[in-house]
């Protein structure tokens, strides 16, 4: 079990929500914003991840599929 004095930092005190989604807009909370600006390779990685890893599984017969999404500019 997780305690929630191990979940505290700049980053995550109680009740603190990374976004907040109010009438049809997306608002993500300025520490948050920095945040994800620090750690924005990481996180672009983690999804790619997952974008190739579904890609892969949905298409089977389509050889080279890394290759043909992450072309070298």
């Amino acid at each position: 079990m997780i305690s929630d004095s191990s979940m505290s930092s700049p980053y995550h005190p109680p009740n603190f929500c990374p976004y907040t989604i109010a009438e049809g807009t997306i608002t993500i909370h300025p520490q948050w914003k920095s945040y994800f600006y620090v750690h924005l390779p990481i996180l672009q990685k983690f999804v790619f991840w997952g974008l190739v890893a579904y890609l892969q599984k949905n298409n089977p017969n389509v050889p080279g599929l890394t290759e043909k999404i992450f072309q070298e500019a």
